[in-house]
C-alpha cells in the first residue's frame, strides 16, 4: 500500500498521521518513514502498559524494566569526623541498597585496602564480626547517608561506597 498526494491541514512537517477509514469509523495510525521499515520489536522487548508499533499492528509491551540510579565513589574521613555520604542528586541518599567498605588510609586511595568494617543490610559491623557497631540511616535534610559512627583515630579512612536507588 502507497500514499500519495499532497498533506491536508496539520503540520508541513507533520510524520504521524491518524487516517479514517468509511467515513471515519475506523481510525488507523499511520507514520510516514523515508523507506520500508520493518517493526521487529516484540512486548517483551517494550516496558510493561507502554504502546507501540509492529507490522501487525499496535500492542501493549509486557517487559517489566525497573529503572534505577547507581552511585559510587570514596570518601575520606578525618579524625573526629562522622563517617557519612552525601549523595544530593536524584534523592540518591534514600537508597534501596547500599554497602560500603571502610579501611584506614594508606598512601593513596587506591592502595587503602585493609578493610576492618563493612556496611551490609543497613549495619555497620567490625570484620568477622556479626555484632553491628551502628544502624546506617538516611537524613533527607542533608541528603546524606549517616553511618553513625565517628573517626576517633587519629589518622584518615577511606569510605568506599556503592548504592541503588530503585525509581518507582
Amino acid at each position: 500500500m502507497a500514499i500519495y498526494g499532497n498533506p491536508v491541514g496539520g503540520a508541513l512537517n507533520a510524520k504521524t498521521f491518524m487516517l479514517e477509514v468509511n467515513g471515519g469509523e475506523t481510525e488507523i495510525a499511520a507514520t510516514v518513514v523515508g523507506e520500508e521499515t520493518v517493526f521487529d520489536a516484540t512486548p517483551n522487548d517494550v516496558r510493561t502498559g507502554k504502546k507501540f508499533a509492529t507490522s501487525s499492528g499496535v500492542e501493549v509491551g509486557t517487559k517489566d524494566i525497573p529503572a534505577y540510579r547507581t552511585a559510587q565513589g570514596a570518601v575520606i574521613i578525618k579524625p573526629n569526623e562522622n563517617f557519612s555520604i552525601v549523595l544530593e542528586g536524584y534523592s540518591q541518599y534514600d537508597y534501596t541498597k547500599l554497602q560500603c567498605l571502610i579501611s584506614k588510609f594508606n598512601t593513596s586511595v587506591d592502595d587503602s585496602v585493609a578493610v576492618d568494617k563493612v556496611v551490609i543490610g543497613d549495619n555497620v559491623y567490625a570484620v568477622n564480626s556479626t555484632i553491628p557497631l551502628a544502624a546506617v540511616t538516611k537524613d533527607a535534610a542533608t541528603k546524606s547517608i549517616k553511618l553513625n559512627i565517628k573517626n576517633e583515630s587519629s589518622v584518615d579512612y577511606v569510605l568506599r561506597y556503592f548504592t541503588y536507588r530503585e525509581e518507582v
